[in-house]
């Protein structure tokens, strides 16, 4: 009569929970109604805990709190200003040593490397207080940063549209934060 932690019908073969209270009793079958008696509960039996009532949970990550704050499109414009500064020089000497490239394979190699390897922050970034990390709140990975350099073309192609998305996203991510999974938080 008894199967593991259920009772079995003899009549119908369906299964209930044979729950402590059964044990010396009667019970009857709640599908068809056929009586059974539970002599006695099974050796090693352990009835299952009551359930406990759900309770609303909010989920935090380890690098993402409760409360963050997400940078806005002026203050990564600002950074964008000193990142451009920052690579001014450089980028002639790159221009001038592979032409029509070089610009392009130093910024993307800025952009990403020092996203992925320097908490997620490039030397404007760091000045305006902010970060790039997974939109899950980890850091990102080095093909995240890559992806999402390689994103930010996307974002130009289409007239900035991809970047003015910034102002009226509700976590503030522009294109390329859509399609490599990022957010620019406040360090």
């Amino acid at each position: 009569m008894t199967d593991m932690l259920d009772l079995v019908c003899p009549s119908c073969m369906h299964r209930f929970p044979l729950l402590p209270e059964y044990a010396g009793r009667t019970v009857f079958c709640p599908h068809c109604g056929a009586s059974s008696r539970v002599e006695a509960l099974p050796p090693g039996y352990m009835p299952a805990p009551p359930p406990v009532p759900m309770q609303p949970v909010t989920l935090t990550y380890a690098h993402s709190p409760v409360g963050v704050a997400y940078a806005g499109f002026w203050i990564r414009v600002a950074a964008s200003i000193i990142d451009g500064l920052v690579l001014f020089l450089p980028s002639l000497v790159a221009a001038a040593l592979i032409p029509g490239l070089g610009e392009l394979l130093l910024w993307f190699l800025y952009e990403s490397l020092l996203i992925a390897k320097w908490n997620g922050q490039t030397i404007g970034r760091k000045v305006c207080g902010f970060r790039v990390i997974s939109s899950d709140g980890r850091p990102c990975g080095t093909g995240q940063a890559c992806a999402r350099t390689v994103a930010q073309f996307l974002s130009l192609l289409i007239f900035c549209i991809g970047y003015l998305m910034v102002a009226f996203d509700g976590r503030k991510r522009a294109l390329h934060d859509h399609i490599a999974g990022t957010v620019c938080v406040y360090a």
